[in-house]
């Protein structure tokens, strides 16, 4: 990690010397780094194919952990379509902060789904799940949020009548409160919450937030707020996919004053049934913006039931009234489940799930810069 961040630091020095932002991520698909995404990069990704070279994280430009003829189909589509292909001015990425042997697992253990709240000092606290443990608590080393200290596990104190299916808490999503926190995590099929004045012990809350039956689907992922500018809160939150073969899934939006007591919204944000953007909308994070619109980050891959044919990788999406998104932005982002965090400083840290073949899962960061990839707008 040392050597990383003295690297980033030389970087630093010489774009400053040179007036160019050397620490920003390659552009994606520009394979021998000249600054241009063209047939020579094609060719280059095609040979890679041919030859099943080794795994080379560039090249996986859908970000499904392999590089084959998926890549070579986005990587030509991007050079047919410049203004459809992503483009790296909205983030910087970080790399990997945390690993599962960081947690005490073995390498290739499942962690993921990290969420966080802005501490009084300036630092980060982040609550992970990690598979068959539960959630665990990971505090940033100083403001800058670039580097992290495993802290140990959290504990969830079940409501008996609401934990039927006795299913462990998973995607977690912390909202801060005037006396600690309130997490949102999936739970017999929908929105469970649960509450804590320490970070470390949580109670859950009677009942479910919002239950399938209510959402219209067979089930939820978490859900992410944002606070509404009349007072209360608006949730954003997916259907539940268990495998990429599923059919494609829908973005659904609720509204609460007290974030107990949630009413759908009508109709569908983003995916099959949406009046604009029919894409397989998963897991998606929604940010609201000083200027009062709201942009959702959300994982795409293609799948039946969607129109939407186009690579697949994390896209962003940006709303005026947070209900209408009708246009999104492939951001080049590598992971899924993001969660945004602003720093005290004011900048914004996304933190994700991401994997690759020689790693495995892990938590990486990336810091936006302007719209984050969201060039879209309604």
């Amino acid at each position: 990690m040392e050597k990383t961040e003295n690297y980033r630091v030389f970087l630093f020095l010489v774009g400053c010397i040179l007036g160019l932002d050397l620490t920003a991520a390659p552009l994606p698909g520009d394979l021998n780094g000249d600054s241009v995404r063209n047939v020579v990069d094609l060719q280059l990704l095609v040979n890679h194919v041919l030859h099943a070279s080794a795994y080379r994280g560039e090249a996986d430009l859908n970000r499904d952990g392999k590089v084959d003829t998926l890549d070579i189909q986005a990587e030509a589509s991007w050079i047919l379509n410049p203004s459809a292909a992503p483009q790296n001015a909205g983030w910087i990425d970080l790399g990997r902060l945390l690993e599962p042997e960081d947690f005490g697992q073995p390498r290739g253990t499942i962690i993921g789904d990290p969420t966080g709240v802005l501490l009084a000092d300036g630092r980060i606290r982040l609550f992970i799940y990690v598979d068959r443990q539960g959630v665990w608590r990971a505090i940033s080393r100083d403001s800058q949020g670039t580097s992290f200290r495993v802290e140990g596990p959290c504990r969830l104190i079940p409501d008996a009548g609401t934990n039927r299916q006795g299913t462990p808490w998973g995607m977690p999503r912390v909202v801060p409160l005037s006396d600690g926190l309130r997490m949102f995590y999936m739970q017999d099929n929908g929105i469970a919450s649960a509450v804590s004045d320490d970070h470390v012990t949580w109670i859950q809350e009677p009942g479910l937030r919002i239950t399938p039956g209510q959402a219209g689907i067979a089930a939820t992922t978490t859900g992410s707020l944002v606070r509404l500018a009349g007072g209360g809160y608006r949730m954003y939150f997916s259907q539940l996919r268990h495998t990429p073969a599923d059919p494609a899934t829908v973005m659904k939006s609720a509204v609460s004053a007290d974030m107990l007591h949630w009413t759908m919204d009508p109709g569908v944000r983003i995916g099959p049934g949406a009046p604009f953007l029919d894409q397989n909308a998963t897991d998606p994070f929604a940010f609201g913006n000083p200027d009062g619109t709201v942009t959702v980050w959300y994982l795409v891959q293609t799948a039946a039931g969607s129109a939407f044919q186009g690579p697949g990788g994390l896209y962003a999406s940006t709303s005026a009234d947070g209900l209408t998104f009708s246009a999104s932005a492939l951001t080049g982002i590598p992971g899924g489940n993001p969660n945004v965090i602003a720093r005290a400083d004011g900048a914004r840290l996304m933190f994700l799930s991401a994997s690759d073949p020689q790693r495995g899962p892990g938590i990486r960061a990336v810091l936006l810069r302007g719209d984050g990839g969201a060039a879209a707008r309604q």
